[in-house]
């Protein structure tokens, strides 16, 4: 157990020093009867004065080991000692005053205020255990109400300012020393602060500059004890400013850069990291101990499904909680259509808790300019289509996303792909992909993307990347050869995955896409004919994915009316279709396909489908040229059944494949979680732990970070993730969502090269 902190001495000494003198002063207020007169001697009060001069041999000695010998430290930064100085002039003054050298009530008042705020900046700079965020605001408006209290009784003395002060005090200095009381149960561990005190605290130190002033003109003082006061004051006011905002302490450094882990400290500033190293001798508004614990940067999410629900969740609680300081959307062909006003709204509406930032949808421009149709643009409809690209990129989109795998995207050819990647290409971004095929044609669609990338001069990922027909299990490493092969030739190719098994999608995209196209679904199912090829190319793509094996096709959620749902289980979500044959007493591939198109029919079900192999997954997780990437979703809790990804993935490959498996070092994981898709997606302030860095930072425990959520029971959060930081903003505190939203949009090349 650590030992007692410069910020226990700072609340302790100073907590019992104002209660006694508080309770002091009210004994000599009540033994008079009355409030002493401006110019009448204070008596009986050395005893508080020998308190305060007390409290600084005391107290004075234990925090220059903290805070080294430089005296230009004390001046610019080491507040603890600076409010020592303070305290202590004070009681000097104090003396001069009873001397009667000082005999303004008024002058006493304003020096009184002085040393309260003195001793509080060990408050205001330190950290408080077991106090809500509205009990550190209540306080410093406390202090803030005892400033303009002071400065009124230099115009006015009376009684109930006076009763006013002295409760203050009284009060002030028992929870200063419940506090102290506090750090010492907790074993000294420093875990909750709130920044916005400090505003409250320069006010009062304002409030008392004046009263200072304010007194020296109206009564007869010394101009050098005026001039005193004020200095002092005024060091106060400079002593409010810390080296750092945040610091965190005896941690192992991972800058996300792929090298060795160090053990530093790490020190934010106006929400940037400002120095990394041995900060044990610097004051800092905020120290969190990560002693056993990796500080790394914020993690990159590549490919989420957040856009549906951030306005609900703005603290996207099961992304921030695996350590995600940023989210990124639009992916699989669709967006927004006008970015710039989705980005008003989500500001309007008071932003998120990680930052976020979008790609424009290949999917959504097709169905704006030719709806579901399965034909070519015109050469006027492929410009306007060009047009809506440019128009985002400009908006700020990172690029163009396309999902040729489904409705709309799988009609456009890929001379369309090129021709809107061209566009991207000329503004900076780049081009990512739901590939076309990624069961028994994969290595087709990556030939397509390569050709993409070149064709349009574009770099180009392929995102959740993963090999799905169960007769190519095991061939990922010929993946990973034509990546090589093309980067070899010059195209600048990457990919991103998620540690899953499986995926999810919609139960629809198991139906052909000639059969959904024009919306016409419906009319063809009414023809017997048409209705038999579709489920002749639907028995054939399940056999193709899953071996025919329909307990590997698992709900996720259903959007049934009351009527239609009686057709089906009370509860349908993670029950599987072979669940539902069974209660039928059916089976085959043909009915499984009926089943499909009943539910689809319905109203329609998410599904998640378990169909890769376990060894293709860490074979491309070993391969430099991947990321991670969760492909999740932004999830109510315990609402519906979705995979596991939106609660796990990043956790899982620190925990489970870095971990457990070794199938990538530590910090080769958190390279591919923060670096490697911050370089990929043109993220230069973020993904590593640099001076100058925007401080998205996590901090996690390597023996004990792990996933939770389970294709049976996802809606679990994960363990050892205590802190996440965006912006230099703590969004998790010791494993609980703050409720912070700090996050910023973050926009692509095309908007800031404006």
């Amino acid at each position: 157990m650590a030992g007692p902190s410069g910020t226990f001495i700072g609340h302790l000494i100073p907590g019992l020093v104002f209660t006694i003198w508080g309770v002091w002063w009210l004994w000599e207020l009540a033994g008079s009867g009355r409030p002493r007169e401006v110019g009448e001697p204070v008596e009986r009060t050395l005893f508080p004065t020998s308190l305060k001069i007390l409290a600084v041999l005391i107290a004075f000695p234990l925090e220059i080991p903290n805070a080294g010998w430089e005296p230009m430290d004390w001046v610019m930064g080491w507040h603890h000692i600076t409010g020592y100085i303070g305290f202590g002039l004070s009681g000097v003054v104090d003396l001069l005053a009873r001397r009667g050298l000082l005999t303004s009530r008024a002058t006493y008042l304003a020096l009184a205020g002085a040393a309260f705020n003195g001793a509080i900046l060990f408050y205001g700079h330190g950290n408080s255990l077991g106090v809500e965020g509205s009990a550190h605001d209540i306080l410093m408006m406390m202090f803030f109400a005892v400033g303009i209290f002071c400065l009124l009784e230099t115009a006015a003395p009376s009684w109930r300012l006076e009763w006013f002060r002295i409760g203050s005090m009284i009060g002030l200095g028992c929870w200063l020393t419940i506090t102290s009381w506090l750090l010492f149960r907790s074993g000294w561990d420093l875990t909750d602060h709130v920044r916005e005190g400090h505003v409250w605290l320069r006010f009062s130190w304002m409030i008392m500059t004046v009263a200072a002033i304010t007194t020296a003109a109206s009564i007869r003082v010394h101009r050098r004890t005026a001039m005193g006061v004020v200095v002092l004051l005024v060091l106060g006011t400079s002593a409010c400013q810390s080296d750092f905002d945040l610091v965190l302490e005896g941690g192992t450094v991972i800058d996300g850069s792929g090298a060795p882990g160090v053990m530093a400290d790490v020190g934010v500033l106006d929400g940037r990291i400002t120095e990394v190293g041995d900060l044990s001798g610097r004051s800092a508004a905020e120290r969190v101990d990560a002693s056993g614990h990796v500080v790394a940067p914020g993690f990159i999410d590549p490919h989420t499904h957040s856009r549906g629900t951030i306005f609900e969740i703005p603290t996207a609680d099961n992304f921030v909680l695996q350590g995600v300081t940023t989210l990124v959307e639009g992916n699989d062909g669709s967006s927004p259509l006008d970015m710039a006003q989705w980005y008003d709204s989500l500001t309007a509406r008071g932003g998120t808790g990680p930052n976020f930032a979008m790609f424009v949808g290949h999917g959504t421009i097709r169905s704006e300019v030719l709806g579901s149709d399965d034909r070519a643009p015109s050469e006027a409809e492929l410009d306007r289509m060009r047009g809506l690209v440019e128009e985002a990129m400009v908006d700020g989109a990172l690029g163009l996303s396309t999902g040729l795998f489904y409705l709309p995207g799988s009609f456009a050819t890929t001379e369309e792909a090129i021709e809107l990647s061209r566009v991207a290409a000329e503004y900076g971004g780049i081009y990512i992909s739901h590939m076309r095929n990624e069961g028994d044609r994969v290595f087709e669609s990556i030939e397509e993307t390569i050709r993409i990338g070149r064709e349009a001069d574009i770099p180009v990922q392929m995102t959740h990347h993963k090999i799905g027909a169960w007769r190519n299990f095991g061939r990922a490493p010929e993946s990973i050869a034509m990546m090589e092969a093309a980067r070899a030739a010059g195209i600048d190719i990457t990919f991103d995955q998620y540690p899953y098994t499986a995926s999810s999608t919609s139960l629809s995209a198991i139906i052909p896409r000639w059969a959904q196209e024009g919306d016409r679904l419906p009319e063809r199912l009414a023809d017997a004919a048409t209705r038999g090829r579709i489920v002749d190319d639907m028995v054939e793509w399940i056999e193709m994915r899953f071996a025919s094996d329909p307990s590997k096709i698992q709900l996720v959620s259903c959007s049934f009316d009351e009527e239609t749902a009686k057709a089906f289980p009370a509860e349908m979500a993670g029950i599987t279709l072979a669940d539902i044959l069974a209660a039928r007493d059916v089976e085959g591939e043909v009915v499984t396909a009926d089943l499909i198109l009943e539910i689809d029919q319905a109203g329609g079900c998410g599904a998640i489908f378990h169909s890769f192999d376990e060894t293709d997954v860490q074979t491309l997780m070993q391969s430099e040229f991947g990321m991670i990437g969760s492909d999740g979703s932004l999830a109510h809790f315990g609402r519906a059944s979705p995979h596991p990804r939106g609660y796990g993935t990043f956790p899982r490959v620190l925990g489970h494949y870095a971990r457990d498996l070794g199938v990538l070092s530590l910090e080769e994981a958190v390279r591919r979680m923060t670096s490697a898709p911050a370089d990929r997606l043109g993220f230069d302030e973020r993904g590593r732990i640099e001076t100058g860095m925007v401080a998205d930072l996590v901090v996690f425990d390597p023996e004990t970070v792990i996933d939770r959520a389970t294709f049976d029971d996802p809606h679990q959060y994960p363990v050892g993730i205590p802190h996440v930081f965006v912006a230099g903003q703590a969004v998790v505190r010791a494993g609980k969502v703050t409720g912070e939203r700090p996050g910023a949009i973050l926009r692509g090349p095309g908007y800031r090269n404006q």
